[in-house]
């Protein structure tokens, strides 16, 4: 925290993230964005140093600082993740409308399929963990445990909540949700493969969309992608507005962000998904905290 006479003039939240061989910090890891915030120019490159020397000290692979805009910092830039937000129509039949005529279509053949979808909080935590994890061991990529969603829905109760989208009494789809002032995002949402004909992920966001609707957020974040990947292209659909990441990383002398240390997630995806589900759902919620990059 950066003060000047008293008050408070920035703030840059940083994580400890243990890896294999030694760890790195991070604002924040979980999120798209969480990094320095400050009223001008001296505090935020206060912040900056302070961080770098706490790096040192730790002797972390590397630094890592998560921003949703351009800071001008000397400082390695990746600029390859993006995050898509779309403005909420208050009106589902205008919101439909806005749409373009092959979303439109796959929303309305979604529609006919017989799904529902129900909103609650812990009452559906199990549901949502259940679908969100069988559909990262198909990802090939370790889960969270369940204990960590429980913990956001203990602590940020009525702004995290959860939709589950069940057909017949089965759940084929969920989502996590979490609402800050105007902005509802969706940080992690899953569905079935075997269920993917009934095109669930269709149902589960034109859902998510109306909620946000009905909750009077202005805007919903699909939360963040690689460009030109397949959830790129699935968000890009509704319409939503690309807005470019600027991750900015500060590296030891010697050391590339390609030589970042860390179990690579390539490397835990070429073996995961072969793994048998008492496996992954064991071991997972112990490996991931080691993956670099989540």
């Amino acid at each position: 925290m950066a003060e000047e006479d008293g008050t408070v003039s920035g703030v840059l939240p940083l994580i400890w993230q243990k890896t294999m061989l030694s760890g790195y910090l991070s604002s924040m890891p979980h999120l798209t964005t969480g990094g320095i915030v400050a009223d001008n120019d001296s505090s935020e490159q206060l912040l900056l140093e302070s961080a770098i020397d706490m790096a040192k000290k730790c002797k972390a692979s590397y630094l890592e600082l998560r921003h949703t805009h351009d800071h001008g910092l000397c400082l390695f830039t990746r600029t390859d993740k993006v995050t898509a937000v779309l403005p909420v129509e208050p009106d589902a039949d205008a919101m439909l409308h806005r749409l373009d005529k092959k979303t439109r279509n796959l929303v309305r053949k979604s529609l006919s399929h017989g799904m529902k979808a129900d909103f609650g909080e812990s009452e559906l935590l199990e549901e949502f963990y259940n679908v969100y994890r069988q559909n990262m061991r198909d990802l090939g990529s370790p889960s969270y445990a369940r204990a960590f969603f429980a913990e956001i829905l203990r602590q940020f109760r009525g702004a995290a909540f959860i939709c589950v989208v069940r057909r017949g009494g089965e759940s084929i789809a969920a989502a996590f949700l979490i609402g800050f002032n105007n902005t509802l995002e969706v940080p992690w949402a899953s569905s079935k493969r075997e269920h993917l004909a009934l095109k669930p992920n269709m149902f589960l966001y034109w859902q998510l969309l109306q909620c946000a609707a009905d909750r009077g957020y202005k805007w919903f974040d699909f939360g963040r992608s690689s460009v030109g990947s397949g959830t790129y292209q699935f968000k890009m659909q509704w319409g939503a507005q690309e807005k470019m990441l600027h991750w900015n990383y500060w590296l030891p002398c010697g050391s590339s962000v390609s030589q970042r240390s860390g179990v690579s997630r390539k490397l835990v995806s070429r073996i995961w998904r072969y793994l048998p589900p008492p496996v992954t759902n064991c071991l997972g919620p112990h490996l991931i905290r080691y993956v670099s990059g989540i």
